[in-house]
């Protein structure tokens, strides 16, 4: 009998329960922490249940991929030395793009809980494990116990001052745990306490009882999905049509690019020395010196390039993600004062756009030019935050999806060239918001930042940039 320790986001506790189950059915003993509190007595127990068992079965999902308990939990027991089972408990968790040591281990697929295939996969992959080394001597440093969200955002929640950013911020951040699936009497509990902030702003409280409301209301639920034959037909019809239309694209770039360079051949003059050569014209500029040419410390202020509006603050090339409400603000005032446009460069993959629309009524327009990632997709993330994602975008998602789903499983995008995987991944977004008369730009701010924060998570810095018009 092997002791197995259960690694897993709350999430996922109903599935986990039954993957419990086939484990026990297995003939092996099972254990999970089913209090999921908090603190360093139940830190300390965790640790000691991974330092006692034979193997450490690492569920798999967004949220426990992306959850501080467990990366800690799954570091110390590689640290002791203990077989690690990964399962794979979601679609959106595709084997290929999990963090290194992760890969180097046969993925067990439990994507149907209680299922005759998950469980003889979970069987074949306990019984071949290898026994357990013993403990190392001295036994590695025990990680910290990791703070949850809940803990998090209290202590924020209680903080001694909260302006009025900070505390819309706040607000949009619960909106969104509740809409990423998080238990609604936790998010109401929160938001209660945030209610009874003696310096509660009256735009933040009509924020509050909105989502209060979409709790009371329910979960966010998820439409059934169609015919699994239908389905799968559809995801290969797409994913053809994608390769396709991709393969004509290419073609077309080849033509053009042999076009151009046929052009060129014509047009290079003769070589100097041949008969039909003629002397070239002498250079101009600045290393010419010629009189035409004013230097740089010649030319007149005029052409010395846009300055900065009278009056405007100065926006960092660079800030961290706890500044992005106030820069975000600064940098809406300079794109509604003087008609600038902005860029929040996150990475070579992820930019947010900012311009103003002149039309009526004046709009602060964001486009976001974004890349999913697999084990948390940021499409995601904006459409809880009420972000439009444009229509191709939507198609490029599903045919990612599909091509996962159509082979079965299969991380089949890591198998696709580079250009596709871009094609399949890219999406983009937008979000506007009306330049308000009396010119407060908090709100529009506060949604902005939270935004470029939950895309750029793991970021240490943005970087920032007027655009060129």
């Amino acid at each position: 009998m092997v002791k197995v320790f259960i690694s897993y986001s709350r999430e996922c506790r109903d599935t986990v329960t039954a993957l419990a189950e086939d484990v026990r059915d297995a003939s092996h003993d099972p254990w999970f922490d089913e209090k999921l509190t908090g603190g360093q007595r139940w830190w300390d127990s965790i640790l000691e249940q991974i330092r006692a068992c034979d193997a450490f079965l690492y569920a798999l999902s967004p949220d426990s991929l992306e959850s501080e308990a467990c990366r800690r939990e799954f570091r110390y027991a590689q640290q002791l030395g203990k077989p690690v089972v990964p399962v794979r408990l979601s679609e959106q968790v595709m084997p290929g793009f999990l963090p290194s040591p992760l890969t180097e281990v046969h993925c067990v697929d439990y994507l149907v809980p209680g299922s005759k295939h998950a469980y003889k996969a979970l069987e074949r992959a306990l019984h071949n494990l290898s026994p357990a080394a013993p403990l190392p001597d001295p036994l590695p440093p025990p990680p910290q116990v990791p703070v949850s969200y809940l803990v998090a955002l209290r202590e924020r929640i209680e903080a001694a001052s909260l302006d009025q950013k900070e505390q819309i911020v706040l607000v949009f951040e619960l909106r969104d745990k509740f809409r990423s699936g998080r238990p609604g009497s936790e998010i109401a509990l929160l938001l209660d306490l945030l209610k009874r902030r003696d310096d509660l702003y009256a735009k933040v409280e009509r924020e509050i009882d909105s989502v209060l409301a979409e709790i009371r209301q329910g979960g966010v639920g998820r439409p059934p999905g169609p015919d699994l034959d239908q389905a799968r037909i559809e995801a290969l019809v797409r994913i053809r049509d994608l390769f396709v239309q991709r393969r004509e694209q290419l073609l077309r770039a080849a033509a053009d690019e042999e076009a151009k360079r046929d052009r060129i051949d014509t047009s290079v003059p003769a070589v100097a020395g041949s008969a039909s050569s003629e002397p070239l014209p002498p250079k101009t500029g600045r290393a010419a010196g010629s009189a035409g040419q004013p230097s740089r410390k010649q030319r007149p202020a005029g052409n010395e390039g846009p300055k900065m509006p009278d009056g405007a603050e100065r926006i960092p090339r660079s800030i961290r993600l706890d500044e992005a409400p106030t820069i975000c603000e600064r940098v809406m005032r300079r794109v509604v004062a003087s008609h600038e446009c902005w860029v929040f460069e996150v990475d070579q993959n992820n930019s947010f756009e900012l311009s103003l629309d002149d039309s009526e009524p004046h709009c602060i327009v964001a486009t976001a030019t974004l890349r999913d990632t697999v084990t948390a997709p940021s499409s995601e993330h904006l459409k809880g935050l009420e972000w439009e994602l444009k229509e191709h975008s939507f198609a490029k998602g599903a045919a990612g999806a599909a091509a996962v789903y159509a082979t079965g499983g299969l991380a089949a995008l890591a198998l696709l060239s580079k250009s596709v995987r871009d094609l399949l991944m890219t999406y983009e977004a937008t979000r506007s918001w009306p330049v308000p008369r009396s010119g407060a730009l908090a709100m529009p701010a506060a949604e902005l930042a939270l935004a470029l924060q939950r895309v750029a998570k793991d970021a240490e810095a943005i970087g920032v940039r007027r655009k060129k018009q």
